[in-house]
């Protein structure tokens, strides 16, 4: 309204742009709105009334199930939906009234199982609950970070944004790694490869921390990798006592350790250049068996138990 009355007075877009703190574009086009459409508002006010409850109500339900990529897209589908014509800008408007707001999605597995989820997470709480004293319960799984440049996010001064430098480099460290999320234990070992032999070597390493004269049996959460499966695994779990519980297929999301893995990546590899593959290992190995007790006893509140159940996500 206010470039309507400022115009009807004979000022230039030039004027009323600079007088109103917005841009000669953005004049012109709120003055084709008001000859061409009759709007006297903004174009959020011009744009709301356009469609009727039922029909937002039909348009918000085809959005959250459908993937949603642009708000040209919706400006598309509403026409041919409905017969009725957005601007871009109205429809920008019309979908951060309702609730909608442009932003990544995350990823999930495809072949993820809520309700197999859900029973695992009460099987779970009854363990955790009734845990016989002299058990242990411990999350495992296995990483491989490498030594090429991982970007992430960090403060940059407004405008600007840091270069960091980058490299391609193959290297690559296994770690298999045991937490305790009750005291915030972590041990790892380091092979050369990560199969049915050093899972082995990696229990063995567990009795060592754990031995039978103080626990009696381990009780270790971990997914369905096939050494975390095989015989030669289950065969030697018994003989150590120890008690593998097996996470539903696809479902990282109740693997505690995982969260071990990102703070990794913050702590060490995030925007960080490594020169050589010599340097990248000293430093994985020692966040895992140095820097890990320091940090541990402040991360309490991100390892809660508190899992989110990852849903079938829509195809």
């Amino acid at each position: 309204m206010k470039v309507v009355l400022l115009a009807d007075q004979g000022e230039s877009l030039a004027v009323i742009a600079k007088f109103l703190f917005i841009d000669e574009q953005t004049a012109r086009r709120h003055l084709q709105d008001y000859f061409d459409n009759e709007k006297l508002g903004g174009s959020s006010g011009g744009s709301v009334g356009k469609l009727s409850p039922d029909q937002a109500t039909q348009l918000s339900a085809c959005l959250v199930a459908s993937d949603v990529v642009s708000a040209q897209s919706v400006v598309q589908k509403v026409k041919g939906l409905f017969g009725v014509k957005f601007s871009l800008s109205g429809m920008t408007d019309w979908l951060k009234n309702n609730d909608f707001s442009f932003k990544k999605s995350p990823p999930a597995p495809a072949k993820a199982d809520p309700i197999e989820q859900l029973a695992f997470i009460a099987k779970y709480r009854a363990l955790k609950d009734n845990l016989p004293e002299g058990n242990v319960l411990l999350f495992l799984d296995a990483a491989h970070p490498t030594m090429a440049t991982k970007l992430g996010y960090g403060w940059s001064p407004k405008g600007e944004r840091k270069i960091v430098a980058t490299t391609a480099g193959k290297a690559r460290v296994n770690v298999i790694g045991s937490l305790e999320p009750a005291t915030m234990k972590l041990i790892a070992t380091f092979p050369e490869t990560v199969n049915s032999e050093t899972l082995a070597e990696h229990f063995a390493r567990l009795r060592r921390s754990y031995p039978r004269t103080r626990y009696d049996t381990l009780n270790i959460i971990l997914d369905q990798g096939s050494y975390c499966v095989s015989m030669a695994t289950l065969a030697e779990a018994v003989r150590l006592d120890i008690k593998l519980w097996h996470l539903p297929p696809y479902s990282p999301n109740l693997n505690l350790i995982e969260r071990a893995w990102k703070v990794m990546n913050e702590q060490v590899r995030n925007n960080v250049y490594f020169p050589d593959a010599k340097i990248f290992t000293s430093t994985i190995r020692d966040f895992f068996l140095s820097r890990w007790n320091k940090l541990s006893k402040s991360l309490t509140a991100r390892f809660a138990d508190n899992f989110q159940i990852i849903q079938k996500p829509a195809f």
